[in-house]
């Protein structure tokens, strides 16, 4: 190509990316675990009451809808594109009580979406602003800068990893006051979540609640990886995404989200003249609604942008990594490019701003292009 993809095309021998990290005796122990438990998103009865005060009994009707709509998404996303056992779904009631009667939970392993309930709940929230599910979701992409992740970790893990931000957050503060008493260098990174908690592998999104195509490549890439990790006996950065030539864009139209070019403000981060001067073929820049229309059609014409975090091996999230992915089967990934920005946690289990990086990324790409 003479061009360089805008956002996407980098150094030819990176076309081949881990998606996650696995740990190989974790990988092992997750490949024989005796039970595997999805957990479900379930409705909050905060959001449902708050919504019922204003006798809006639609905003509480489209609220629950989306919750039940994610869950056969993830449901779908599981039954098409995750092939390393086979998963019960649970919601998180549920789980509490199961848990009660296991008699060793580090033997049954359970697969969560980070604070899903709560994102999804303050999603819902919106239906009073904006009149469609859709438009709800949109807005909520670009304006939420929580990041969305896969996770998978023994149920003897759960009640840690389900810790609210602020407790965790406490916590971690008075061991990095304590680390530093005693001389320790202490980087906020070092006390992520994802650190501390012993997962067997994750999936992080830009999105703040994974979208349909999100669970898709997630899943088909983490359970890749895992495969790999616990079958060959690889320890990590085992993944290898199936490429494509980029030549095959020039018959594409490339579906960029208004989440990767627009600040939360709504302005955007750069104009479309200084996007055709590095990216000669057709683009659109479309809501996230679109890319998931592409992909749910497994439409041929286009190719689609996921953004998401890719992990270093020592467990530092890097942000942040755009895949362009064919609609036609969302798993070719034809490019990505990695802003090589390094780890930009900054308190524990938080991000910089992801959507101010995402916007601020595409930008940086855009003027420093190769042509």
């Amino acid at each position: 190509m003479k061009y360089i993809l805008v956002m996407l095309l980098f150094v030819a021998n990176l076309c081949s990316a881990q998606v996650t990290f696995v740990n190989k005796q974790q990988a092992q122990e997750f490949k024989n675990t005796a039970e595997t438990i999805v957990v479900l998103a379930t409705e909050s009865d905060k959001t449902v009451k708050l919504l019922s005060k204003k006798s809006d009994t639609e905003a509480v009707t489209a609220y629950r809808k989306m919750v039940a709509d994610y869950n056969a998404n993830l449901k779908s996303a599981f039954a098409s594109d995750w092939s390393f056992n086979t998963p019960k779904f649970m919601t998180r009631s549920e789980l509490q009580n199961y848990k009660k009667t296991v008699p060793d939970a580090g033997k049954v392993f359970v697969i969560a979406f980070g604070q899903l309930d709560a994102l999804l709940a303050d999603a819902g929230k919106l239906f009073k602003k904006f009149n469609t599910p859709e438009a709800v979701i949109n807005q909520f992409l670009v304006s939420d800068d929580r990041a969305g992740s896969i996770d998978i970790m023994a149920l003897s893990h759960w009640d840690a990893y389900m810790s609210s931000a602020d407790e965790w957050e406490m916590k971690t503060q008075k061991q990095m006051e304590l680390d530093k008493k005693m001389g320790n260098n202490t980087q906020p990174g070092d006390y992520l979540k994802h650190r501390q908690i012993p997962f067997v592998g994750f999936y992080l999104t830009q999105h703040p609640i994974p979208s349909p195509s999100d669970l898709r490549f997630g899943l088909f890439y983490l359970a890749a990886d895992l495969k790999k990790a616990a079958l060959l006996g690889i320890k990590a950065e085992v993944n290898r995404t199936v490429q494509m030539s980029a030549a095959h864009l020039i018959d594409k139209i490339l579906l960029v989200g208004t989440d990767v070019v627009n600040f939360p403000s709504g302005k955007r981060s750069v104009p479309d003249n200084e996007i055709a001067k590095n990216y000669p073929y057709q683009y659109k820049i479309v809501p996230n609604s679109e890319i998931e229309r592409a992909i749910a059609e497994k439409d041929s014409r286009y190719a689609v942008v996921i953004p998401a975090v890719r992990w270093q091996s020592s467990g530092y999230p890097e942000l942040l990594l755009f895949y362009v992915v064919d609609a036609a089967d969302g798993h070719s990934v034809i490019s990505y490019a990695d802003t090589g920005s390094g780890s930009n946690a900054n308190t524990a289990n938080q991000f910089e701003r992801s959507q101010e990086m995402k916007a601020k990324h595409f930008r940086e790409i855009v003027e420093h292009a190769e042509k």
